[in-house]
């Protein structure tokens, strides 16, 4: 009999784990946009019915430093932000709006008001 509860025990700690590895792995989504902030694989609220979360206001947003990969920033306004360093592999930029002061993950500055006009490296 406890032979059988310890190896119940043991397939429900394997079972656990296997799914703790394979659920992907989110930042703090909830975190307020500042330096080096982790908001990996986050859909980031740019609009206020959005998933039902207040809209969050990146004008001007110091996010240098920031891990944002595969993050979704669809539509978001980054104008004027601060990306230098910035980690952007894999996010998802859609009709996001910058400006010449939004400074690029290089620390260069965009030269319009798409991400298009914003430095490749």
């Amino acid at each position: 009999m406890k032979t059988k509860m310890l190896l119940a025990g043991l397939a429900c700690a394997i079972m656990a784990t296997s799914a703790q590895a394979t659920e992907p792995s989110f930042g703090n989504c909830g975190e307020p946009p500042h330096p080096n902030v982790d908001w990996h694989g986050c859909v980031i609220p740019t609009h206020e019915q959005m998933m039902g979360q207040p809209a969050l206001n990146l004008i001007g947003a110091n996010l240098s430093g920031a891990n944002l990969k595969g993050a979704n920033f669809s539509g978001a306004n980054l104008s004027g932000a601060n990306l230098t360093g910035a980690k952007l592999k894999d996010a998802i930029l859609n009709n996001v709006r910058v400006s010449p002061q939004t400074l690029w993950k290089s620390g260069k500055p965009c030269t319009g008001s798409k991400v298009s006009t914003c430095p490749k490296k």
